[in-house]
This record gives C-alpha cells, structure tokens and sequence, in this order.
C-alpha cells in the first residue's frame, strides 16, 4: 500500500452509485396500525404526510411507546420525553425507506448491483464518539436491507451513522452469468468480497462528499464494519487487506457463518428452528419489503454455491482479519445458534486468531440480531472499543 492510497482512491471509474431518492408508500392496511396512527395523529405527534409506519416492528415501537405515554398521563407524568422517542423513530424509519443502488464493475465478471441506505440520526441523538465514524453493514446469504431493518435503525436509534449494503444477489440486486460461475468455481466469497470491497467505498464517499467538503473527505475517512451470518466471512475476507486494515476502527461479526463443518442437510436442518424464532418474533419483523424484482436463476445459483461455501470452514479469511490500530474484533454469537453450532465453534474461532474476541449471547440463536436488535445493540455498546 503506497503512502498516498486511501481507502476512496481507487475506486474503478466504471462502478457507479446512484443517490436514494424519498420514498413514500401508504401504510400497510392493518387494523392496529391505523389505530396506532390515528391516535399518533391526535397527539400532534405525525401528520399524515410523515406517517410512515409501514413495518411491524415500527408499529411495535408505537404501541409500545402510546401506551408508556398513556400510563404516564394518568399517573400525572411528564410523557415528553416517550413523545420525543415516537418522533424520533418516526423520522429514523423515513431514512430507512431512502434507498439507493450500488453498481460495481468487476472487470470480466461484469456489473453487479445491490441497493444501499445511509441513515444519519437526529443531532441531538447523535453520540459524539462516532460523530466521524459511520458504521457499515453487512447482511447474511442472499439477504436484501429487508433482513436488517430492525437492527439498523435501532443502531442510528443509538446515535450512529448507518450504512447498509444489501448482497448483490438479493432480489433487487443484479448479478452477471459470469459472478455466478465465479462464486460456483471459487470456495472462499472472493466474488463477494471483492465486490463489497468497491460497494463499501462508494457508499463511504458517498457519505464523506455530502458531509464533508471533497479535498478534506479523505482524511476524515474512519468507520466500523458490522456483518451478520455470512456478512461477518465477508467482513472477515475485506480485513485480510491492508485498506480496510487501517481505516476500520471495530469489527463485529454477528453470528458468523463459515465457521464449522457440516453438511447441507445438517444447515438445512438447523434452519427449522431459527424459522420458529421468526415466526415468535414476528412482531419485530419487517411487513414493508421495497423487495419486488423476482429472484432468477443466476440468483439462485449463487445462493446455492454461498451455501456450499459457509458449511465449511473458512479459517483463512478469519485467520487473516486484523485491525491496524490493535483492537479486537469482536464476535456475537447466541449459545443457541444451530446454524454456526456455536457451542463447538467457540474454542475453534478463538484458536484461530488472537484478535477475535468471543462473546456469548444467552438464550439466542442465529437471528437474534433481527428480533431483538435493542438488545445486541446493547451488547456491541458494552463490548465496543473507543
């Protein structure tokens, strides 16, 4: 790495980003939710024109949150600051439904594109630790922003800059005939890594250009990388290289996957369970879904062979992940996650590399980060190093 290159200084002049533009749907018809705005809407808290609850999750927030302020009033309390929160989730899910596209040019493998959101939260929210130091995500196989939903926006919630880039080969991503021979010949995500590689820049300048004047955005140029599932192998591949070495502040990798050996039909079958956990859980789970292109057979083909991948170890993208200014990288993992079959790949991970620091999450299995985000954004708080 010369001395001049900087993590936005090479990007490839063929590769693309496209700014998101607002977005506005009417709400999903739901009995609750019309309640839940209606009641809203006589508080003075949205008008109609900003009412933008369209997720489960959103409307389980404002049940919650009414009711707190119900109780409040009766008791004769001040309920400003629950008023405060209602507004605040309200403009933080506005952001969420601003999404743009991402089109990476990979020489001979030819245009992959994913969609991305960058979510800024309200000022008086933001925390002045990572004022300059946006978080990007990363979700897990074949996964749009639709998966990541609740967690995002429980993280600007907490006063972070969110960056999200969906796979390329989620339903509203595009991928060529030529990536997928590539995923389908190569064992170890280099395909996805290398396209997130460019995807992670784009969005960073992005960012840094809106914020920042241009000739300074270079120097300013710091952020956390956060994966989910397969996104966390993904993360792991991107800090193998020196670039990403010295501009990552932390890393977690939530539930990482490509950790264990087992077969597809042992995967499949852990899947049985983490579905019931969905289906618990379906309350903090996203009912609006921007997702309307229909899945192809390319698409098809590289989920298939990035599931062939992670069933196996990928002990030299772990073993090469390091941060340059020595933190560690820190591992989420539910005690009950079939999926990673965390219990036995606990002692493995840590033998790998000493800079993976391994945390237990009680009681949870592999999508614990989607159904309750509030409480492993609580972990990641915990744990994070300044």
């Amino acid at each position: 790495m010369s001395e001049d290159e900087t993590i936005l200084s090479s990007v490839s002049a063929r590769s693309a980003i496209h700014p998101p533009q607002e977005f506005k749907q009417d709400p999903v018809p739901n009995t609750i939710a019309q309640i839940v705005g209606s009641a809203m809407e006589k508080a003075g808290v949205v008008t109609r024109d900003s009412d933008h609850f369209h997720t489960l999750y959103d409307r389980d927030q404002a049940k919650r949150l009414l009711k707190e302020i119900g109780d409040k009033r009766r008791n004769g309390e001040n309920a400003n600051g629950l008023f405060q929160e209602l507004k605040d989730r309200g403009r933080i899910n506005e952001s969420y439904l601003c999404q743009g596209q991402v089109d990476v040019a990979m020489g001979e493998l030819g245009v992959q594109s994913s969609q991305y959101v960058i979510m800024e939260p309200p000022n008086h929210l933001r925390d002045p630790k990572y004022k300059d130091c946006p978080i990007v995500c990363i979700p897990g196989i074949s996964n749009s922003l639709a998966g990541f939903e609740a967690l995002v926006k429980e993280l600007v919630y907490e006063g972070r800059t969110v960056i999200a880039i969906a796979q390329p080969e989620s339903t509203n991503g595009v991928v060529t005939e030529a990536f997928a021979q590539a995923t389908e010949s190569k064992a170890n995500l280099g395909p996805h890594i290398d396209f997130f590689d460019e995807a992670v820049r784009l969005a960073l300048k992005q960012r840094m250009d809106s914020v920042y004047a241009s000739e300074v955005a270079s120097q300013l140029v710091r952020f956390d990388l956060l994966g989910h599932s397969t996104g966390c192998a993904i993360i792991a591949g991107l800090l193998g290289r020196e670039l990403f070495q010295a501009a990552t502040h932390n890393a977690i990798l939530i539930s990482p996957a490509g950790v264990t050996e087992q077969t597809i039909k042992e995967f499949d079958g852990a899947t049985v369970p983490e579905l019931l956990t969905f289906v618990k859980n379906r309350s903090r789970l996203s009912a609006f879904n921007r997702d309307n292109s229909p899945q192809t057979p390319v698409k098809a083909r590289v989920t298939e062979s990035v599931k062939k991948t992670i069933i196996h170890p990928l002990d030299d993208l772990y073993t090469g992940a390091n941060l340059a200014n020595g933190h560690q990288i820190l591992v989420l993992s539910g005690n009950e996650d079939q999926i990673v079959k965390s219990r036995q790949a606990r002692k493995r991970v840590m033998g790998l590399n000493p800079k993976l620091k391994w945390v237990s999450m009680p009681s949870a299995a592999h999508a614990e980060a989607l159904v309750n985000p509030d409480r492993v954004v609580g972990l990641i708080n915990e744990h994070l190093e300044d």
